[in-house]
């Protein structure tokens, strides 16, 4: 994300914002029309008309007379509203505050006497990765109702939804719903997250009974996709087609996948080492997203799935993106956090549901296999590091113009095949200082394939101190991962059970 940043509400065209007021006032008068037939004392508004009620006989000028009054008393009366808007809170509000925009033609906010007479905060809401909306929170006035309005927040189905609340006299009520009308069909038709790509703030249950909640005090964070290039996701032949297939396809032909009678719910595992391309293969699944009008969720942890699945579900078809499952999900032994996870990922098989969950994971040993069965994932895809073929493909890219077309790099890819992306591309850098240091510092015109393999075989000392057993181990080290193998520990445990060990080691030979 660049620093720039720029104030900037929905940009509703003024056909658009006709068009969103023309369905929120049908919708108030199809609402106005039940409640004539089903209440026929009651004197409703059509649009800008009033429609007095319907009488077996036509109704007198003093009986209309006298309805008129004791409406107008009625109407003086001050009564409270909420009008439940179900969408995420900061979506509601942006939402809310372009009705007022629309309905009002500007956004007159002032501060509500007595006990709210402080004026309402301001919230500055990103509502995508450079900009910006200044939305009011609190309560206030509004030009044209008499009373206050106060933006909140409560549970729909489990999930934070927007508020709009308030105290105004009854006569304003039906501005009031007609307001939240529009609201609605702006968040319908021009939701701020809905085919975005954003990470989603959950808050972990803080005990094992507890359930993850998403962080209402925390605006969820645009991901910036202008610079992510899908070409440069490179894999072995086999590996691409896989990721194509069982995690592309779904998002770019979701028409045809739906008419062949597929399930949009899918669950999708990227296991392999580090370095060999799954964040890469995030940030593609996310442009891809919001190139085909999906909604792209990234949250830190997959234990917070329960809190993003139903968060998924108002914004689908959506896919929810965690990484490193194994630090929730490793070992064999069932436990309450493991199955609130396997049961939250279940629980998305309702009919219909347009979901797709992918996990990716470095240690897929780790994991209890009750995650790994067909039903909970249907594609397990390793992601391996380059064969020579895919390589040599890399090298290109990292090289750019310098490689020419003809240059032969079958010695260089041989070489480097097996290693991960970054060890290619430095590879391709030192290439780039040798032929500096064979210039005299001259500007570079073109990279060998020559210069290119000798930086390969100069990497060759580097390249062993990465294979499994080439390091040796101190006394204390060995003795600090037995003592964590005892344990059950992994990881960070692991890292800190070195450490003590090694404490104890010199305070036992000092």
């Amino acid at each position: 994300m660049t620093d720039k940043k720029k104030e900037a509400g929905l940009n509703l065209t003024k056909a658009q914002a006709d068009v969103l007021l023309k369905a929120a006032d049908a919708m108030v008068d199809r609402e106005a029309q039940k409640g004539m037939k089903t209440q026929d004392t009651q004197i409703t508004y059509s649009g800008t008309k009033i429609v007095l009620p319907d009488t077996p006989t036509p109704m007198s000028l003093d009986a209309a007379m006298e309805t008129l009054d004791r409406r107008q008393r009625a109407d003086q009366e001050t009564v409270q509203v909420a009008e439940v808007i179900d969408a995420f809170p900061f979506d509601g509000l942006v939402a809310f505050v372009e009705a007022l925009r629309h309905v009002y033609g500007y956004v007159g906010t002032t501060k509500t006497p007595g006990f709210f007479g402080s004026p309402p905060t301001f919230l500055s809401v990103q509502t995508g990765p450079n900009t910006f909306e200044q939305v009011p929170w609190g309560s206030f006035e509004v030009s044209g109702i008499e009373g206050y309005l106060k933006t909140e927040i409560t549970k729909v189905r489990g999930r934070p939804c927007f508020v709009i609340g308030g105290e105004v006299k009854q006569g304003d009520v039906a501005q009031v719903h007609r307001l939240a009308q529009v609201t609605r069909e702006i968040v319908k038709t021009h939701s701020i997250y809905k085919g975005k790509a954003f990470q989603l703030e959950v808050i972990p249950a803080k005990s094992i009974a507890g359930a993850a909640t998403i962080d209402v005090s925390e605006p969820p964070e645009f991901l910036n996709t202008s610079e992510t290039r899908e070409s440069e996701l490179i894999f072995s032949r086999s590996l691409a087609a896989s990721i194509e297939a069982n995690l592309f396809t779904p998002i770019r032909y979701t028409d045809a996948v739906k008419a062949a009678g597929i399930p949009l719910k899918r669950g999708v595992l990227l296991e392999g080492p580090y370095g060999t391309g799954k964040t890469q293969t995030a940030n593609v699944t996310a442009k891809l997203c919001e190139e085909h009008g999906w909604t792209f969720i990234l949250i830190k942890s997959v234990a917070g799935l329960s809190a993003a699945i139903p968060f998924a579900k108002l914004y689908a078809p959506a896919v929810v993106f965690a990484e490193d499952i194994d630090r929730v999900l490793e070992g064999q032994d069932r436990n309450h956090g493991m199955d609130a996870i396997l049961n939250t990922i279940d629980g998305i098989d309702a009919k219909g549901s347009e979901i797709m969950v992918v996990l990716t994971t470095n240690h897929v040993d780790r994991i209890n296999k009750a995650m790994l069965r067909p039903g909970r994932l249907d594609a397990v895809l390793s992601v391996s590091a380059p064969d020579a073929i895919a390589v040599g493909k890399l090298i290109r890219l990292y090289g750019r113009d310098l490689i020419q077309d003809n240059a032969d790099l079958t010695q260089a890819s041989e070489v480097l095949a097996g290693t991960i992306p970054a060890i290619i591309r430095e590879a391709v850098e030192r290439a780039k200082l040798y032929e500096l240091a064979n210039r005299k510092g001259k500007a570079l015109v073109t990279l060998t394939g020559a210069s290119i393999h000798q930086a390969a075989l100069s990497m060759t000392d580097h390249l062993k101190h990465l294979e499994p057993g080439t390091v040796e181990q101190s006394a204390h080290e060995r003795l600090g991962a037995a003592l964590a193998d005892v344990m059950g520990s992994s990881g960070e445990d692991l890292d800190a059970a070195i450490v003590q060990v090694g404490e104890l080691h010199e305070m036992a030979t000092s």
